[in-house]
C-alpha cells in the first residue's frame, strides 16, 4: 500500500473551496445598479459612481465583486476595504475582503477579515467555512479542529474540514487524533473513500491491520480507481 493521505479538497492560492459572496442586502432586485449591462461597462460605470459619490458603500461592494471575479485581487481588496470602511458589520463585504485578500497571498490579512467576521456574526456558516478553509492551507490545523466543532454547533458540519484537519493532524505525526478525524467523516459520510483510505492507512500504523483492511476494502468499493494510485 502507498503511503500518503490524500486530500478532499485542496485549499489553494486561488481561495480553495470558498467562492465571491455576492450578496448585498441593501440592494433590491430593482437597483440601478443592477441595469449596468456588461461586466466591464459595469466596473467602469461603478469606478465612476464612487469616484463622484465615495459615499456609496454599495457601489464599492459591487465594484469589489466585478473586481474579484476577473481576478483583479487587489483592486478587489481596496474596493472592499471601502464597503467595510464605510459599513463594519457588513458580513459580505468582510467575507469578499478576506477572499481578495487571500488570493494575493496575504493570509494574515484574510485570516483578521475572516475572524471579524465571525465576531461580528458568530452564527455565519459562510465566515467559518472561509477561515475553516484558510485554517488548512496555513497548516493551522487547532484553528481548523475550533471551526469544525463550531460549525458543528451551528448545525452545518465540514466533513471536508474535519478530513483535511485529519490528514493535517496525520502529517505531524499525530495519527490517533488523525483516525479520529478519519473516523468522524467517514461516518458523517459512510462514502468518502479518501476518508476511508486514509483512515485505513492511520489503522495500519496503529497496529489494527484487520480494521485497516476493512476500511480500504470500502475505500475500493466506493471508488475503484484508488487501486492505481495507492496499492
Amino acid at each position: 500500500m502507498r503511503r500518503g493521505s490524500t486530500w478532499a479538497w485542496r485549499t489553494k492560492k486561488s481561495g480553495g473551496a470558498s467562492k465571491p459572496v455576492k450578496r448585498t442586502p441593501r440592494l433590491s432586485s430593482s437597483s440601478p445598479l443592477d441595469k449596468l449591462g456588461s461586466p466591464a461597462e459595469a466596473e467602469a460605470c461603478l469606478e465612476k459612481l464612487v469616484e463622484l459619490a465615495p459615499e456609496r458603500e454599495d457601489a464599492w461592494f459591487r465594484l469589489g465583486y466585478y473586481r474579484l471575479v476577473r481576478d483583479d485581487y487587489h483592486g478587489s481588496s481596496e474596493a472592499f476595504r471601502y464597503a467595510v470602511a464605510k459599513r463594519p458589520d457588513w458580513l459580505e463585504a468582510l467575507i469578499n475582503l478576506g477572499l481578495a485578500q487571500w488570493r494575493t497571498q496575504d493570509t494574515e490579512g484574510a485570516k483578521g477579515s475572516f475572524v471579524e467576521a465571525i465576531a461580528r456574526h458568530p452564527q455565519s456558516a459562510d465566515a467559518l467555512l472561509a477561515l475553516g478553509a484558510l485554517s488548512i492551507e496555513m497548516n493551522d490545523c487547532p484553528l481548523a479542529l475550533d471551526i469544525a466543532a463550531k460549525l458543528d454547533e451551528l448545525g452545518e458540519p465540514s466533513v471536508e474540514l474535519t478530513y483535511n484537519a485529519g490528514v493535517l493532524l496525520e502529517r505531524s505525526n499525530l495519527t490517533e487524533e488523525a483516525a479520529r478525524c478519519y473516523r468522524q467523516a467517514t461516518q458523517a459520510k459512510p462514502d468518502f473513500a479518501e476518508a476511508l483510505l486514509n483512515l485505513g492507512n492511520a489503522l495500519s500504523t496503529l497496529g489494527q491491520e484487520e480494521e485497516a483492511k476493512t476500511c480500504w476494502q470500502q475505500a475500493l468499493e466506493v471508488k475503484p480507481e484508488l487501486a492505481k494510485s495507492y496499492f
